[in-house]
């Protein structure tokens, strides 16, 4: 009787008189093909599943299941997390930039992306959603895949590619730059921005296409005014008063869980502004860490 071990290159390694005994020995070039088929069936399927997540939140199809948000319906239904399930909704908006007619029959993607180079993973298309012109961005893939040596596409590429394309848009683009001393609020979908979002800040510095600020909560340099929503009518001594009594608590050591929560509050409190609950926890806790050197 002989038996033979299933196998893509097989060698034989043992000969009796009845029974020959064969070994898998798969090249380079089959796993590799393996490899290859595996990862565009997931690429497909990750895109497939941006694609859907982004017409029930544009839809609002999560209400039909009794949730009141996208996050809340991501995060019970697909025990996804917040952030995981924004990202996803900017690879849809990405691959939408770039093959336009998928937004109007996503169920469509497998057939017509075949005949695209699309971006292979979640972090190139997170790189690729920081240019918010869809135009730029559909350029900005392409100088990617054209830079590419032997299709290979690294991380400093696109993140080369995008910075020159945010460059070259920010000439084309009149500016409006805070001054020092203004009051403003963190907004928009910054990536880089995500532990300061929503915090009001003072500008501290002022340059030709971006500004410094600080915030209750820490620092940002070069930020684009297009994540900058100026509060008017706010007096900058108030708000640089409060700005300094947080910041300071907030570099303590000997604050607990509670206290961070009262900062975080402030910090993205609609205007700088303390409550009469505030201010009373704010002032006991600048009492307590007097008792600390």
């Amino acid at each position: 009787m002989t038996k033979i071990l299933p196998s893509w290159g097989s060698t034989p390694i043992a000969t009796t008189q009845n029974q020959v005994e064969v070994i898998s020995t798969p090249t380079l070039s089959e796993l590799e093909t393996t490899v290859r088929n595996g990862l565009n069936i997931l690429r497909r399927t990750f895109f497939e599943v941006a694609l859907a997540l982004s017409a029930i939140k544009k839809r609002k199809l999560y209400s039909l299941k009794g949730y009141s948000n996208y996050t809340a319906y991501c995060v019970k239904e697909w025990k996804l997390n917040k952030t995981y399930a924004y990202d996803l909704l900017k690879a849809a908006e990405v691959v939408t930039n770039l093959i336009p007619q998928i937004e109007k029959n996503p169920q469509s993607f497998s057939a017509i992306a075949e005949d695209h180079n699309l971006p292979q993973n979640e972090f190139q298309c997170r790189q690729l959603s920081k240019i918010k012109d869809p135009k730029l961005q559909k350029l900005a893939w392409e100088k990617v895949l054209e830079v590419s040596v032997e299709g290979k596409i690294t991380a400093q590429t696109i993140e080369q590619v995008v910075i020159q394309m945010q460059s070259t848009s920010l000439l084309k683009l009149p500016l409006n730059i805070p001054t020092p001393k203004t009051i403003i609020r963190l907004v928009g979908n910054n990536p880089d921005l995500k532990a300061l979002s929503g915090c009001w800040g003072i500008v501290t510095q002022a340059h030709e296409y971006s500004c410094n600020i600080e915030t209750c909560l820490g620092d940002a340099s070069h930020i684009h005014p297009q994540y900058l929503m100026v509060l008017k009518e706010i007096k900058y001594s108030n708000a640089m008063i409060i700005l300094n009594r947080v910041r300071k608590i907030n570099q303590s050591n000997h604050i607990n869980y509670t206290v961070r929560n009262l900062l975080q509050e402030i910090a993205t409190s609609p205007i700088p502004q303390l409550n009469e609950w505030q201010e009373f926890y704010l002032s006991a806790t600048e009492s307590q860490l007097k008792r600390f050197p």
